[in-house]
């Protein structure tokens, strides 16, 4: 089987932009080159927005960067959790599938 593919916030704006974009980030980001000055800004932007999302839900807790799957299960977790007041960068997964007749039952 394949490895899954992993979609961050940045890939799914860019899918929702243009999928063809996404496809290329995904099978080919070597061709996608440095990011502008234009780019550098809005992650830059998008970095201060999380800081300043911290100071204003206090209790909130980050979801670790790493580990794909340990990061899908502690983010389970969390949303599990009544007394969590906000998820920091949760990370979810999604099987897709052909034809939903014949996916397989996950808990997912």
């Amino acid at each position: 089987m394949n490895n899954p593919i992993t979609i961050s916030k940045s890939r799914f704006v860019a899918g929702v932009q243009c999928l063809k974009r996404l496809y290329w980030l995904v099978h080919e980001p070597e061709l996608a080159g440095v990011p502008d000055a234009a780019a550098v800004a809005i992650m830059e932007q998008g970095r201060e927005v999380g800081k300043l999302a911290r100071q204003l839900f206090v209790g909130g807790v980050a979801v670790p960067f790493g580990d794909p799957e340990r990061a899908v299960r502690l983010t389970r977790e969390l949303v599990a959790n009544p007394d969590v007041p906000a998820i920091f960068e949760g990370v979810f997964e999604q099987r897709w599938c052909a034809r939903q007749s014949r996916c397989p039952a996950t808990s997912s």
